[in-house]
């Protein structure tokens, strides 16, 4: 039996063991601020890439999310310990799987937005703006939604996300819906006053959404799909457009406009502190580190910043070279990971302590997607088609070539899960790619 709203349980780290008060929003222990993963059947918990209820010993996890939303998780870190990882050594063969976008209609872009993992299955809008469940076994197609009322989600930019029995879509047009994750049946939809370019990031049942709004300015807001959508907070007076994603850690929605200003929210829209305005525009994404409660992104000028999330005052930051800083950042255990748009372009990893260079590599490309990252193992892809793969447990090791799209650039962000790297091309292929043998 499910338990009631506000139920008390236990973390079940055994280094922490905090109180938790149920439904947790998002997945992490206020405390420790670890991952901790909530039953979606009995509310029981567990930990890592436990696939059963720690209460009882019965429930099924429904369904895994390791890499539900673009950016991995809800904090944007575009890292998941518990995917699976490659297991393969250097030089190894690697094949690929590919599923391309039927013929679009007239008018219609050709590719697909950035994929997501829930659930056994790979989500991900194509540039008619159909949303496409495909399995991660052969990318057969397993439902497809074609959600021409409400005009389908932004390919360029914006990503499905999957989380509990849902995986929800947002629409330039203004629209919020929620599909099951098993059949594609419409659960829920809601009108919001939003033009959502971004991705979705889901922290328990509210969904969080980011865009540009009718006068040119930007938008943020968070809907509540416990009441089917019906949105819970709205503001639409962000100084631009914002084009990389609502971050959420613990009680803290952040969010990073195109003209460089970062903002804060508690989960019930109440800003935090006052903008934080650095006056450079930014092109990347937002990342939320959650033990040290800071916020990291770049800018056009190749500054890292690092915000505390608890005052809004800069933490610290640092220039890393003179070029756009466009590919991330991504959070791993090594330190911060961010590429340059470059060419060559160049990956840097800083230690998140005080943002000190601790390497860096150079790539064939111009790097305009975030890292995925999974486990020890970092994954690239650059503007000439070019995937790499690199170890971070294994010191100056460099990332080496695993594969070439030779007709076309990678052009949203990755996800990687089920023993797979995924991608979506610039001219319309999804593809997964994964070690031959």
């Amino acid at each position: 039996m499910r338990a009631a709203e506000g139920t008390v349980a236990e973390c079940p780290y055994d280094d922490c063991r905090s109180a938790i008060t149920l439904p947790i929003r998002p997945w992490l222990c206020p405390m420790c601020g670890r991952k901790v993963r909530e039953c979606t059947r009995c509310r029981g918990l567990s930990v890592g890439s436990a696939r059963r209820c720690s209460r009882d010993g019965g429930c099924l996890w429904s369904p895994d999310e390791f890499w539900g939303m673009a950016g991995a998780d809800a904090a944007r870190t575009f890292h998941t310990p518990e995917a699976t990882a490659w297991r393969a050594g250097a030089g190894a063969q690697f094949r690929r799987r590919q599923v391309r976008q039927a013929e679009p209609r007239p008018g219609a872009r050709a590719g697909w937005s950035a994929p997501v993992l829930a659930g056994g299955a790979l989500f991900a809008a194509d540039g008619d703006g159909r949303l496409f469940a495909l399995s991660t076994a052969d990318l057969t197609p397993r439902w497809r939604e074609e959600p021409f009322v409400t005009g389908g989600c932004d390919i360029y930019s914006g990503a499905p996300a999957a989380a509990g029995d849902l995986v929800y879509v947002g629409s330039p047009g203004g629209w919020l819906s929620g599909y099951d994750l098993e059949s594609g049946a419409a659960q829920a939809q809601a009108r919001v006053n939003c033009n959502v370019v971004a991705p979705l990031g889901v922290a328990g049942d509210l969904v969080f959404y980011a865009g540009a709004n009718r006068n040119g300015g930007g938008c943020v807001g968070c809907a509540d799909f416990r009441l089917r959508g019906a949105p819970a907070w709205e503001r639409g007076d962000l100084d631009s457009p914002v084009a990389a994603g609502v971050a959420v850690a613990a009680d803290v929605a952040a969010v990073l406009t195109q003209a460089g200003t970062l903002y804060a929210f508690d989960l019930e829209g109440a800003s935090r502190w006052p903008p934080l305005r650095t006056g450079v525009p930014v092109y990347g994404s937002l990342a939320l580190g959650v033990g040290e409660a800071r916020a990291y992104f770049g800018d056009r000028d190749g500054r890292l910043h690092a915000v505390d999330l608890a005052t809004g005052r800069e933490a610290w930051s640092v220039q890393l070279g003179s070029l756009n800083l466009r590919g991330g950042p991504g959070l791993s255990d090594a330190g911060i990971l961010v590429g340059s748009a470059g060419t060559p372009g160049q990956l840097y990893l800083v230690r998140r302590e005080d943002g000190r260079l601790l390497r860096s590599f150079e790539v064939n490309g111009q790097l305009h997607v975030p890292p995925a990252i999974s486990r020890d193992e970092l994954f690239l892809a650059d503007s000439k088609g070019f995937v790499y793969r690199a170890r971070l447990d294994v010191p100056g090791a460099a990332p080496e070539v695993v594969f070439h799209w030779e007709t076309g650039a990678i052009t949203t962000a990755m996800a990687v899960g089920d023993g797979a790297l995924y991608l979506a091309t610039s001219d319309g292929a999804l593809v997964a790619l994964e070690p031959a043998g």
